[in-house]
């Protein structure tokens, strides 16, 4: 898939890593909470002929909304 984790470093971002079956999981800085990740795997479609990324976080979805839409589904306990 041309994973390169030198590549994907931001402020906001303390660790990216790539977890079994695609799953992509990248860990948030100290400003979204402690323990915060997003979770973006892929979904089998079509009977599996295609797949779509699921993003998921566990934190509210409010922060994670950009224009009205909802970017990732929310897991938290919020």
């Amino acid at each position: 898939m041309g994973f390169n984790q030198e590549n994907l470093n931001s402020s906001q971002i303390e660790q990216v890593l790539m977890g079994d079956q695609g799953v992509i999981v990248a860990w948030l800085g100290k400003e979204f909470g402690t323990g915060k990740k997003i979770v973006i795997a892929p979904k089998p479609v079509m009977d599996g002929t295609s797949f779509e990324w699921q993003c998921l976080a566990n934190f509210p979805a409010q922060a994670m909304s950009f224009s009205g839409t909802t970017l990732c589904e929310s897991r938290s306990s919020h």
